[in-house]
């Protein structure tokens, strides 16, 4: 049984760490009430824990007192609860610091605004539009021995080529160049020379056409196509006997605004009744070749006629420009005192 004074000696010994452990416990309580009430971040674990240690120095520093009988071990305090982690603190709004950047980039520079800016130069002034081409000059009246039509963009002449034609063909080839001549480089021409050649007799077309180049149809009435012509009449022969309508038929397969007929017509032998009904037929062709509109009674091509030497019996070339002339003056008869008067 221990004695009294051991038990004495026991509680003095315990008195300065029972104390120390209390001091510990309020300081560790401060700190932790600290943490809790304050709005600032938490003193940090290391200022804490160095705290306490200097608090565990000062009790070993105590002077040694007896040994006395082993106490139980003093069960460990638990750890304070970490501190909670600070909310993170808001990133500054790059907005304004953006902005502010853009004022001061954007800003006019003081001495340039203390300049002032030169008179921008008036733009130059547009190119005047080229002027529209000229318009091309109007086809020129069609004349031929004192025969006048109305202007033509294509005029055809269909040329008697026949055995009577030949005292008169001289002047005909001259007033037909002097014709071709006044013609404008806009308009076309054409020139056809008709025939019945005899039987038998070889070399002689019906039909024979001025195609400068081999080229069909009408052509421009250029310097070029004019001389050509002139050439090419020196090449025709008469001989035959007269047929109009045939020359015809292949001037209206062109379709020219405008067709003059220079011919001499002789009657056929034989009866009247013939003569006759060989004018009508041909009149019926012509009239189915060249028709007139039955809106404007118009016909598409104006034929004109020229009588050589003497005066039609059978009335053939009256009759034709009668019914496809544009005018009472579409037949128009050269006598021998004319011709030799031009």
């Amino acid at each position: 049984m221990p004695r009294t004074g051991d038990r004495q000696s026991a509680k003095r010994r315990r008195g300065p760490l029972a104390w120390a452990m209390l001091a510990s416990l309020a300081i560790h309580a401060s700190f932790v009430a600290a943490l809790v009430s304050r709005p600032t971040p938490p003193i940090r674990t290391l200022e804490l824990t160095d705290v306490v240690g200097q608090a565990e120095t000062r009790l070993e520093l105590q002077p040694d007192k007896p040994a006395a009988a082993e106490e139980p071990p003093v069960p460990a305090e638990p750890e304070p609860p970490p501190p909670e982690a600070p909310e993170p603190e808001p990133m500054p709004d790059p907005a304004p610091t953006v902005a502010a950047e853009l004022v001061l980039a954007t800003a006019p520079d003081a001495e340039a605004a203390e300049v002032p800016a030169a008179p921008a130069e008036p733009a130059p002034a547009p190119p005047p539009a080229p002027a529209p081409p000229p318009a091309p000059p109007p086809p020129a009246p069609v004349l031929f021995a004192g025969v006048q039509a109305q202007p033509a963009d294509t005029v055809v002449y269909v040329v008697d080529g026949s055995g009577p034609m030949a005292s008169s063909l001289p002047f005909v080839f001259a007033e037909l160049e002097r014709s071709v001549r006044r013609l404008a480089a806009t308009q076309r021409f054409g020139v056809i020379v008709f025939r019945d050649p005899p039987e038998g007799v070889r070399g002689f077309a019906a039909v024979e056409r001025y195609q400068p180049a081999g080229r069909l149809g009408t052509v421009e009435a250029t310097d070029l196509n004019k001389a050509g012509l002139s050439a090419w009449l020196r090449t025709i022969r008469p001989v035959g006997r007269s047929d109009p309508v045939r020359g015809l038929r292949a001037a209206l397969d062109l379709k020219p605004d405008l067709v003059m007929v220079l011919s001499r017509t002789i009657p056929r032998s034989g009866p009247g009744a013939e003569t006759a009904a060989h004018t009508r037929n041909a009149l019926a062709e012509l009239d189915r070749l060249n028709p007139a509109s039955r809106q404007t009674h118009q016909r598409r091509t104006v034929i004109k006629t020229i009588q050589f030497i003497d005066e039609d019996p059978s009335g053939l070339l009256q009759s034709i420009a009668d019914a496809h002339g544009d005018g009472p003056r579409s037949y128009r008869l050269l006598t021998l005192d004319e011709l030799g008067a031009r």
